[in-house]
């Protein structure tokens, strides 16, 4: 089984009746366990669209059995921490569910500006399948068609990632992945998890700047002589990697990049997409390290208040401060943010730190895959039944065929409530 964003497998459960782990040492029991987590959505998936662990359990225990020439084991996923238990068989009629690894899904969805979990995202999360599906089978079981898995990166050959020539096929014909030959290519990094961030810095470190020392009282070079202005006008027709190497050349222009250069990192930073988080991704961040609350001003009290022993007494009233309030400071967050984080934060550090970490490089790369399958699901629902239709007034509205279906899941939203009903705050299964 496999990822329809990514191509990487869904690594197996430890209850398998025929599990096909990785060789030793190709991943970390970390990544093992990330991998086998999966987000489906579609007609064939209980409640529309949920989260799901990969079980491989026998046909004998699925709810659906599957073609009667394709093996069993592995085949089949288990709704995470539902009331109930449910099975959902991954291949049927030659044609998989669409499934993500959970990190895939959540920047596919914030690409296809379904973040949340409302009715409307999750009908319009059950079509996706239909709109941009059906997925291919047997060695390409998962596979998406009409999409250019290798080429996001670029046509270059050195910014192909081919993970689909990695498929193959033993004597059951059973589908298997080849990681070995996966490390051996050196892709290893595709298979670390994107929402492992840079440390964002609110602040510019004091040290940062007190390191350089004093700056130099004059200077001859061709750069530094220029006006600011200048230089504002000249940094934009930089790519990142010369504004990077160009403000790290000499101390005065180290010092501008830590002061006064600041907004330009951040336009850059913020015009990667993937270099910071989805707003999904920055609210759980932030629930589990909340920032401090936002100290105020000092009031004066309405009432008279006692002196300390030891205080002068002036005549005047003192005055007390209340020190916080219930509204958080979300300027302090240790991660970067389009509207809360100050824009005089370090990100000069952070534009130099996200091309350098294997996370990023992932997370670049699945960013990718989503924004063209995001362009491929609007061209297709446009020229589709499902596509909204232009009224009299300019206005848009829902198709009949979107209607239709919107009727029919109705019936799933409530199962999806009953399956989801004691699912709050429990952890994700880990078998």
């Amino acid at each position: 089984m496999s990822c329809s964003l990514c191509r990487l497998p869904y690594t197996p459960s430890t209850i398998s009746v025929a599990p096909r782990w990785p060789p030793p040492g190709v991943l970390s029991e970390k990544q093992i366990l990330y991998l086998k987590h999966a987000f489906g959505a579609g007609q064939y998936v209980v409640g529309l669209a949920l989260e799901m662990v990969n079980m491989g359990l026998s046909s004998t225990q699925c709810s659906l059995q599957p073609r009667p020439d394709q093996p069993s084991d592995n085949n089949n996923f288990a709704v995470n921490n539902a009331a109930i238990v449910v099975n959902i068989v991954w291949e049927t009629n030659s044609k998989t569910l669409l499934t993500f690894h959970l990190h895939c899904a959540t920047i596919l969805r914030h690409q296809l500006g379904l973040p949340d979990d409302s009715p409307v995202n999750l009908i319009e999360l059950s079509l996706l399948e239909q709109i941009v599906g059906p997925t291919m089978d047997r060695l390409h079981a998962g596979r998406l068609p009409d999409f250019n898995y290798e080429g996001v990166l670029g046509a270059a050959d050195q910014s192909r990632i081919d993970i689909e020539s990695l498929w193959s096929k033993e004597g059951d014909s059973r589908p298997d992945f080849d990681w070995l030959e996966w490390q051996r290519r050196g892709l290893d990094w595709t298979a670390v998890r994107p929402d492992v961030f840079p440390r964002f810095r609110p602040q510019v470190a004091p040290t940062r700047i007190s390191s350089l020392g004093a700056l130099p009282e004059s200077a001859e070079d061709i750069i530094t002589i220029q006006p600011l202005d200048v230089l504002h006008v000249l940094l934009p027709y930089l790519d990142n990697r010369s504004f990077v190497n160009l403000l790290s050349t000499c101390r005065t222009l180290r010092h501008q990049a830590l002061t006064i250069f600041q907004p330009h990192s951040r336009k850059r930073v913020l015009e990667l997409g993937w270099a910071v988080p989805t707003d999904v991704e920055y609210a759980e961040f932030v629930k589990r390290n909340p920032p401090p609350p936002v100290a105020t001003s000092p009031t004066t009290p309405t009432s008279p208040t006692e002196h300390k022993a030891g205080e002068a007494e002036s005549g005047e009233e003192s005055t007390s401060i209340q020190p916080w309030t219930d509204e958080l400071d979300f300027s302090l967050v240790a991660m970067s943010h389009p509207k809360h984080s100050p824009f005089d934060a370090d990100w000069f550090l952070y534009l130099s730190q996200v091309h350098r970490t294997q996370a990023m490089r992932c997370r670049r790369w699945v960013w990718a895959l989503a924004k063209e399958l995001t362009r491929i699901y609007h061209d297709k629902r446009a020229a589709g039944p499902y596509g909204d239709v232009l009224e009299g007034d300019g206005g848009r509205t829902k198709s009949p065929a979107w209607k239709r279906h919107a009727q029919t899941a109705s019936q799933q939203l409530m199962i999806r409530g009953i399956l989801l009903s004691t699912r709050k705050g429990e952890k994700n299964m880990s078998w």
